[in-house]
């Protein structure tokens, strides 16, 4: 998985707080909804990606804001952590968005975003089909307090998964602190 790839960087990221970035991916676009006639090519893979980017600032917003609201409500610092860890949602990618090889976008129903960690994020995917799976791992509290929003994707239905992830710490002050970009791994497959 992504983390023994991120794992120093992050390590760094967390001790000192700087917001590094291993592989800045910032890719416009959309992906339909519907299922792929064949192999995806390299644009069509590249728009895809930016529903992981745009998921992911929404889920590290969430966890900003969250943290926000129990800093204002006079929450002790040393106290505090982010929402509850919540795994890969809606499930195994390659599960859920291939089928025989050929790539598919999930449809989402209407408990994907129930668990509570979720809810404490205020998130749920604006798509109604999804080619990501998405987690949040939250760990410690206090100045120690650390996040890891990833999403995982298989677009190209050979077992080989995208990896995104954006980190977020808390410092002794209460302020948060996000990764200024996304770090990527086999972005396009």
């Amino acid at each position: 998985m992504a983390a023994e790839h991120f794992g120093a960087a992050k390590e760094v990221f967390l001790k000192i707080g700087l917001p590094l970035t291993l592989g800045l991916t910032l890719l416009a676009g959309g992906c339909g909804d519907r299922p792929s006639s064949g192999p995806l090519d390299l644009e069509e893979r590249r728009a895809a990606t930016s529903e992981a980017t745009q998921n992911l600032k929404r889920i590290t917003d969430g966890a900003v804001k969250y943290m926000e609201a129990r800093v204002a409500a006079g929450e002790k610092v040393g106290a505090l952590r982010f929402p509850d860890s919540v795994g890969l949602t809606p499930g195994a990618p390659t599960k859920l968005m291939c089928r025989k090889g050929v790539r598919h976008t999930h449809a989402v129903d209407a408990g994907t975003w129930d668990h509570p960690g979720w809810r404490a994020l205020g998130f749920t995917a604006a798509e109604a089909h999804l080619n990501y799976a998405y987690s949040f791992i939250s760990r410690g509290s206090g100045a120690n307090a650390h996040f890891t929003a990833r999403a995982v994707g298989d677009l190209t239905c050979d077992g080989v998964m995208a990896t995104f992830e954006r980190l977020g710490r808390l410092d002794r002050a209460g302020k948060v602190t996000v990764s200024a970009g996304v770090y990527g791994l086999n972005e396009f497959e």
